[in-house]
């Protein structure tokens, strides 16, 4: 298409705590386009001193965001139900990517994440994820 610029798609990863660091780095080893989520400001300088240009950070439950990159598929470190809740909130009216939860508790259905948006749930104790986002 002449004259049409495709813009570069990005993994968009919202990851609420350090608890995820290792998970996320093992990501982004593999995936070089990502973007990140948190409201966590230690795992903001963290993820940047790592090269992951592109961190978004959620201050004071503000939810108005405008990504200015082209996200392709958004995973969710899950800490805590509230938190994935907080993360669909912000994201249900700004992107039409499929969304996948990364979860060790396994105490809440899968139907329930459906319910909130979530086109898929990896129940894992591992965090090794890397092989999941290629």
């Amino acid at each position: 298409m002449k004259g049409q610029r495709f813009r570069e798609e990005h993994i968009l990863v919202c990851i609420p705590s350090l608890d995820h660091i290792k998970a996320l780095l093992s990501i982004y080893r593999e995936v070089k386009n990502v973007v990140a989520l948190t409201g966590d400001s230690s795992v903001q300088l963290l993820l940047e001193k790592e090269g992951i240009e592109r961190v978004y950070t959620i201050e004071n439950d503000e939810k108005e965001f405008l990504f200015l990159e082209t996200i392709s598929d958004v995973y969710i470190f899950e800490t805590s139900l509230t938190m994935t809740c907080l993360f669909l909130d912000i994201l249900e009216d700004k992107l039409f990517s499929p969304i996948t939860v990364l979860t060790k508790n396994k105490a809440y259905p899968k139907q329930l994440y459906t319910l909130l948006g979530v086109k898929q749930v990896v129940y894992s104790n591992s965090d090794n994820y890397g092989f999941l986002i290629k």
